[in-house]
């Protein structure tokens, strides 16, 4: 997968975007990925923008159920799970008054 750090995504635009339409381009800064170039020449646009969303939306889901898997919260009965509910929206409740 072809990788461009900000720096040169910024001067080699065009170049990234022609090799985003083979595979996915890699972006990086200071050494980590932080985004991600894909081609979409011939697809519709908003149908991609979906799929975006979605993907983005399955990796928060992901980071929340490791969050929770390390805290041992995974673990939690359907009871003790009900409890935290109805206590969180007591709060709300009472926030809200």
């Amino acid at each position: 997968m072809p990788t461009f750090t900000v720096a040169e995504l910024s001067r080699r635009t065009k170049d990234a975007l022609r090799q985003a339409q083979d595979s996915a381009v890699t972006i990086t800064s200071n050494g980590r990925a932080t985004g991600l170039l894909l081609g979409i020449a011939g697809l519709d646009p908003i149908a991609a923008q979906r799929l975006a969303i979605r993907i983005q939306a399955e990796q928060a889901v992901a980071a929340l159920q490791a969050a929770s898997s390390e805290r041992g919260l995974d673990q939690m009965g359907e009871e003790r799970i009900n409890e935290v509910i109805a206590d969180v929206r007591r709060e709300r409740h009472a926030r809200s008054d």
